[in-house]
């Protein structure tokens, strides 16, 4: 397997991917560099917004993410996955005509959530351009729209100095807990954070008991979701 990786989409969450996969890999484990999936990642930060494009407000971001996928198929990668939920709108769109295995994060995140509960039991916290264009679909818990504003505080705060002033009032781990609270309340049995940025500076394992549950409510997080998934594909094509 050797792995490519759009990124940049947040950078943090494309950082935070690389770092699980480390960690899963090493826990499993690995003891030297060359035990470690082979992966090349791709920062697209200059590519257009993906949410804004979806919100009708920005240019189109799929030329860009074609051409580096056409990219990381040159240099002999396998398979490939985007670190951003909202970038999934073009998944199909990206993977035409390149010989590559696409890793899909949301069909995958469905799969896992959908064997245990229905769609109306389903929280969902996720861009305005993910809510928006449905790329998970339809019947899902969503947050009221102050809660949806709160929730892009937090995404934007991701990318901010922000998050590092844990004490900050607008820290995003304070406002991803407020929106968590909201569709608890809402009567969820299950969050979805479909949202890299939100895996990547919501802090929620500190906080849960048992079964990844915020508050008796299952939590499920796509990048982890993602990273397992790479992991399980590239320890069964090692065993061959």
């Amino acid at each position: 397997m050797y792995l490519g990786i759009i990124g940049g989409n947040g950078v943090v969450a494309s950082n935070m991917l690389l770092k699980m996969l480390e960690e899963k890999t090493t826990k499993a484990g690995a003891y030297r560099d060359s035990h470690h999936l082979k992966c090349v990642l791709f920062q697209a930060s200059d590519s257009p917004s993906r949410s804004m494009y979806l919100e009708g407000r920005g240019e189109s971001f799929i030329s860009s993410y074609r051409k580096i996928g056409k990219q990381m198929e040159y240099l002999g990668c396998t398979h490939l996955c985007i670190t951003c939920n909202t970038a999934h709108f073009a998944f199909d769109q990206v993977l035409d005509n390149l010989k590559l295995v696409g890793i899909n994060m949301i069909e995958l995140t469905k799969k896992k959530v959908f064997s245990k509960y229905k769609t109306s039991q389903i929280g969902l916290i996720a861009s305005d351009g993910s809510i928006k264009s449905m790329i998970y679909g339809s019947g899902f818990i969503l947050p009221d729209d102050k809660y949806q504003k709160i929730t892009t505080l937090g995404i934007c705060n991701t990318k901010r100095s922000i998050r590092f002033n844990k004490k900050h009032a607008e820290h995003p781990n304070k406002l991803f807990a407020i929106v968590c609270d909201h569709l608890r309340a809402k009567g969820a049995k299950c969050i979805i954070l479909g949202c890299t940025d939100i895996s990547s500076s919501f802090e929620y394992k500190k906080y849960i008991h048992g079964a990844k549950k915020w508050g008796g409510v299952e939590i499920y997080d796509s990048l982890e979701i993602l990273a397992d998934e790479i992991l399980d594909i590239y320890f069964k094509e090692k065993q061959v």
